[in-house]
């Protein structure tokens, strides 16, 4: 995926979800698609921590209590 000034190619905002549930994750994450919004969820503070390092993420939405 291409992404420039936090939008995917498409030009839509991204926004990382965050949360241990993942039928949550799924319910938050179709809402959102749904109103134009580039959704990637990680179900581990571990993948968080990878993947929100390049900084291109216009929001992240963070279960403060995410088992290992």
């Amino acid at each position: 995926m291409i992404v420039q000034n936090n939008k995917d190619i498409a030009g839509r905002q991204r926004i990382l979800l965050v949360d241990d549930d993942m039928k949550y994750c799924r319910l938050i994450s179709s809402y959102l698609t749904r109103h134009g919004y580039d959704v990637n969820a990680v179900y581990d503070g571990d993948s968080a921590l990878q993947i929100v390092s390049d900084g291109s993420w216009q929001a992240v939405i963070l279960d403060v209590i995410v088992r290992d």
